[in-house]
């Protein structure tokens, strides 16, 4: 018996040592495949910082990492509004996970009063009198959305293009959402707008670290009714006012 063992024995360590080479050849094949991958994940972001920095221009980019920057500093005080009537927005939309509806909770509102300076650079740098018309020209993947105060129902089409618009499938490392919104009729009511879309989003898979400012952007962009795209201006049962309008925009930058 213990002659049996110590033969089983021998051909196991034999076994072995023709196993050991291909072991480590084959570690090392995989190193070598992470470090070339690791390269790769660099080029391609690279690439895509590159591309984010044409597609916005230095001064844009400027301008949104200063209110980004101002809107993270916890200068906005406004608390955060009750989200309104209970109908819902998200028609069959699964309910979301306690995370997800922990996520939802964007912080403090970020108005321009603490975007100011941003604002104020970009029109000096840009010689432009209006920002908001530089930003709709930049940004051409965007949606909007009119809410009227107190409603919680977008139409199957604004919804439907919104979901198109944060397909987190066709998303690049850069890409982060701008969400706009004019602080008229007041800014608990700009507010609620904001967190209601961003939890849209939410739902929608996009990654809250997507959305920045997290609380979106309380702005009056000023966009003028003939500079707007058929598809939009305001639909029925939309609200034909422009200060109900939230604008989201993929800025990629």
């Amino acid at each position: 018996m213990k002659r049996s063992v110590s033969i089983g024995l021998l051909g196991f360590l034999c076994a072995c040592e023709h196993i050991h080479p291909e072991l480590t050849a084959l570690t090392s094949q995989i190193k070598t495949l992470q470090a070339k991958q690791q390269q790769q994940d660099e080029d391609i972001l690279r690439v895509e910082q590159n591309m984010a920095l044409r597609a916005c221009g230095q001064v844009l980019k400027d301008m949104l990492d200063r209110i980004r920057m101002e809107c993270h500093s916890g200068a906005a005080s406004t608390p955060s509004s009750n989200l309104g009537p209970t109908q819902s927005v998200l028609g069959a939309l699964p309910r979301p996970a306690p995370a997800v509806a922990a996520a939802s909770d964007s912080g403090p509102a970020c108005t321009s009063a603490e975007t100011v300076a941003a604002v104020a650079y970009a029109k000096r740098e840009l010689g432009k009198s209006s920002v908001g018309e530089t930003i709709y020209a930049a940004f051409g993947q965007r949606v909007v959305m009119y809410i009227d105060e107190g409603h919680r129902v977008l139409s199957p089409s604004r919804t439907n293009e919104l979901k198109s618009l944060v397909d987190p499938d066709a998303l690049l490392h850069t890409t982060r959402f701008l969400i706009v919104t004019s602080p008229r009729p007041g800014e608990a009511e700009a507010k609620r707008r904001l967190e209601l879309v961003r939890e849209i989003m939410l739902r929608f898979g996009v990654r809250s670290d997507r959305i920045d400012p997290p609380s979106g952007w309380q702005f009056d962009l000023q966009i003028p009714r003939a500079r707007l795209r058929g598809p939009e201006r305001p639909e029925p049962p939309e609200p034909e006012k422009p200060d109900r309008a939230v604008w989201v925009f993929r800025t990629d930058c």
